[in-house]
């Protein structure tokens, strides 16, 4: 490469060009000229954003698209997440399904090389279902929700009130467990869309009592590790007051309903033919106006001795959430250079967090963004289930009304002397 100075010689006569002086003097104005094109290089260089090799330049040339790194980003980190960004806004509109999946791939293949690890699987094709390998972007994803009527403590009867958050009607499945004393017969009513399951048969201490609902709607009962479906009924429709009828029971029951909203949920242990329980159970059906007595907060005439909570009421459902994204990505396996587990298990967290911030700028505004990172995993379900080593005491329980329990046998120390009895 010919040198500024070399260039101003060989345009000079020769006379001048041989001498030493001329060469000298030369060289002083070529390397003042060298000098200005090394800057000028430098002044192109941070204009071009994939060749500037400052940080703070790259980041004045994204702000022209309101796109600045984050703090833990370095140059290289920063061009990858520039580009997945720019490219999803620019080409495919940001909010669409296909600018939040090419985000994902651009940004990741670009982080993963500049990194040197492998944090996820290849990206061959995108599932709009959640699947147990690949990747998947699943909008409205269904969700597990659960809740125990009447909170920490023991289920009481009449009403109670469930909310459906999803933007479709769902099956509840219910766990039914045995308390302090049995339950006979215990009937779970919705009443917004007028159906109930009843269970004709005796809850005691410790039992548990699965209602698993099924895709199809049917709904099969366990009682413990039996299947106790042939003692469930369904009924059709339940009006408060009223006995429900013969022809108002299903067979085979069908799962309830809980429609989207706000659903009224009754929980009532009612006498029942041919099954246990009468000095438990509700001898008719009680009415919207009818509640368990309490002092100053009911009325005489529209109120229920109070009965002590005998069962535990569990429920589960799957909604769909609205306006919700689910970004399902396979991270079942990392691979990086030998000697570096810590900064790639580093790299990975950032990675993630990086990927969500991401999703979240693209979505439009009130959609919910989620990332989910899934890892290697293997489950194996079972049910616990209660025995009793020693076999089970009974202890008899007053009819609906009494304000305490008789004690039975003598302890010393213990039971009160008119409520005892001798051994």
């Amino acid at each position: 490469m010919t040198t500024h100075a070399e260039a101003m010689v060989e345009r000079l006569p020769t006379l001048y060009s041989d001498g030493d002086l001329v060469r000298g003097l030369a060289a002083v104005f070529g390397l003042q000229l060298e000098i200005l094109d090394e800057e000028a290089r430098i002044v192109q260089r941070a204009h071009w954003f994939d060749t500037t090799v400052e940080l703070v330049e790259a980041a004045a040339l994204g702000a022209l698209l309101d796109i600045a790194p984050e703090t833990w980003q370095e140059l290289d980190e920063y061009r990858a997440w520039f580009h997945a960004l720019r490219t999803a806004r620019l080409r495919y509109g940001a909010v669409c399904t296909e600018a939040l999946t090419v985000f994902t791939q651009s940004y990741a293949d670009e982080f993963q090389k500049t990194n040197n690890i492998r944090a996820l699987a290849d990206f061959d094709t995108w599932s709009t279902q959640l699947t147990e390998a690949g990747h998947a972007l699943v909008e409205n994803p269904p969700q597990h929700a659960t809740l125990r009527l009447g909170g920490p403590d023991g289920i009481e009867p009449l009403h109670r009130q469930v909310c459906n958050q999803g933007l479709d009607t769902a099956l509840l499945s219910v766990l039914f467990t045995g308390g302090g004393h049995s339950e006979y017969v215990p009937v779970l009513v919705n009443r917004t869309t007028g159906a109930a399951l009843a269970y004709l048969d005796e809850l005691r201490p410790g039992d548990r009592l699965w209602l698993q609902a099924a895709a199809d709607g049917s709904i099969t009962a366990q009682l413990n590790r039996a299947d106790a479906t042939e003692r469930l009924r369904g009924i059709e429709q339940v009006t408060p007051g009223t006995p429900w009828r013969q022809a108002d029971v299903s067979s085979p029951p069908r799962a309830l309903s809980l429609l989207p909203g706000a659903n009224d949920l009754w929980f009532v242990p009612v006498a029942h033919f041919d099954a246990p329980g009468l000095d438990r159970a509700l001898l008719a059906l009680a009415g919207l106006d009818m509640t368990e007595g309490r002092w100053d907060e009911t009325f005489f005439d529209h109120a229920l001795f109070y009965a002590d909570p005998a069962a535990y009421l569990d429920l589960s459902w799957r909604e769909t959430p609205p306006a919700t994204v689910l970004v399902d990505l396979d991270a079942s396996a990392l691979t990086n250079s030998s000697g570096r587990r810590d900064d790639a298990m580093q790299a990975r967290e950032q990675f993630a967090g990086s990927v969500q911030d991401g999703i979240r700028r693209l979505t439009a505004a009130g959609v919910r963004a989620e990332v989910r990172m899934r890892p290697l995993h293997d489950s194996q379900r079972q049910l616990d289930h209660l025995t009793f080593m020693s076999g089970m005491a009974h202890r008899e329980v007053g009819s609906v009304g009494i304000d305490q329990l008789t004690n039975s046998g003598g302890r010393f120390g213990v039971t009160a002397y008119d409520d005892s009895t001798y051994q």
